[in-house]
């Protein structure tokens, strides 16, 4: 099974690491990490948090948008974006997300942070994680 790259915040990895827990895992804090890693050898999908370590996924997106990502994106919030900023703020999110590529957009923060919410989300995800034929 091909690992999966997490780019998240670092308040994020505690949750992703839960979610997709018995999924090897390779984490990255900025595009160009993500980039490296992904020249390196391949990977199932790239989970990317709307904000990671020197990175942005609209950033991601962008620079993947130049060469055709190699596997699938699926993008994620999982920290409340800053003072008040909601539900309008993730759909523009979600609509920019999938207009530059990405597979799937998830709202974490709409799962509880239990066993039973995240058995939700990587229900969610687990598709988009099987899905990507290599060749």
């Amino acid at each position: 099974m091909e690992p999966v790259l997490v780019a998240v915040s670092d308040d994020a990895r505690v949750r992703l690491a839960a979610i997709l827990a018995g999924r090897e895992l390779v984490f990255a804090a900025s595009v160009d990490e993500v980039r490296s890693l992904l020249r390196r050898g391949r990977v199932a999908a790239v989970v990317a948090g709307s904000h990671f370590g020197e990175s942005t996924t609209l950033e991601l997106l962008q620079a993947l948008a130049a060469g055709a990502a190699p596997c699938p994106v699926i993008c994620v919030q999982a920290v409340p974006f800053h003072h008040g900023l909601g539900k309008s703020t993730f759909r523009a999110f979600r609509t920019a997300c999938l207009e530059l590529g990405a597979k799937a957009v998830v709202d974490l923060l709409e799962y509880p942070d239990d066993e039973a919410g995240n058995a939700r989300v990587r229900a969610a995800l687990e598709p988009y994680l099987t899905a990507h034929v290599t060749s």
